[in-house]
């Protein structure tokens, strides 16, 4: 049987297994953004695949940062700092390279709106052909998704699309962004998968509505009860039956954070100590596309 992917990134995690990045950038009033970044690698992760996290992080213009590398008893941790100018306001960031093959890059933008607003825009994306994640897009729910879309009307390109986008937003709301629900998994197994079903047939309903909008919600409800309620038996006995090791490497968190001029608004969350707009989310999010987190100052004056 398959293991769920969220039961190998939980077994990781209590192994000590994990690579995490935090990033901050400050954006200054006119839009040039101090930027940080830390990679940290645990010692298990060390042990097993031998890089260190100054060989994980690939820095676009190597001149233009100051770095320093740190190794502890407990993990070895990767810094790099820079200044990027205003007056280059798309920039490609950086290129996490990982342990088994899997590239994600970043890049930042900052612009200034018509109404004065400043908007900073940062973008993570996989690369080639290696993807995040434990193949929920392969390994999730398939062929018996498509029969019940279909049966209720869909064409096959409607179903497959209805199909994808549930899986991500699933995905998301277990994986982050804004933060990741694997806590709960852990330690309210059965209330975190309840919860994820929950949100599994909302969007379902409205992602069916959307590409058919003459159908009434009476009529297509079992359809995808049966679909949200099989989907979480699936996980349930796949996490009962245990787990062994991922072949995608161990997991990857990606916390990000920004503060500038007034207070952000963002589809983040909100830290009112600092100011700063901030989220995480493990690499498995970006299974399904780039992620964008984005955060608005208000104008000057």
């Amino acid at each position: 049987m398959k293991r769920s992917w969220w039961v190998f990134l939980a077994a990781a995690i209590l192994a000590g297994g994990c690579v995490s990045m935090d990033a901050t950038s400050k954006v200054e009033p006119d839009g040039a953004v101090v930027r940080s970044v830390a990679v940290k690698v645990g010692p298990k992760v060390g042990e097993s695949t031998g890089p260190g996290p100054d060989k994980m992080l690939v820095l676009r213009e190597p001149g233009g940062w100051t770095t320093k590398l740190e190794a502890g008893a407990q993990e070895d941790v990767y810094t790099a700092t820079r200044t990027i100018s205003a007056a280059r306001p798309t920039e490609g960031d950086m290129v996490l390279r990982l342990p088994e093959g899997t590239v994600i890059e970043c890049t930042i933008r900052t612009e200034k709106l018509s109404d004065g607003r400043l908007r900073y825009r940062e973008t993570w994306t996989a690369v080639g052909d290696k993807r995040p994640g434990r193949v929920l897009s392969e390994a999730g729910p398939g062929q018996e998704w498509l029969a019940e879309l279909t049966g209720l009307g869909l064409s096959q390109e409607q179903a497959a699309k209805v199909r994808t986008e549930a899986l991500k937003g699933f995905s998301r709301r277990i994986f982050g962004p804004p933060e990741p629900q694997v806590g709960l998994l852990l330690s309210q197994p059965a209330s975190a998968l309840r919860t994820a079903r929950a949100h599994l047939f909302r969007d379902l309903l409205r992602l069916v509505k959307e590409a058919r909008p003459e159908l009434k919600e009476d009529d297509i409800r079992p359809a995808l009860l049966r679909l949200a309620r099989r989907t979480g038996q699936e996980l349930e006995s796949e996490s009962n039956a245990g787990s062994s090791q991922p072949e995608s490497g161990p997991p990857v968190l990606i916390s990000s954070a920004v503060t500038g001029p007034g207070v952000p608004e963002s589809e983040g969350l909100f830290d009112p100590v600092d100011g700063a707009a901030y989220w995480s989310m493990y690499a498995d999010a970006l299974e399904f596309g780039p992620v964008t987190f984005e955060a608005i100052f208000p104008a000057a004056g």
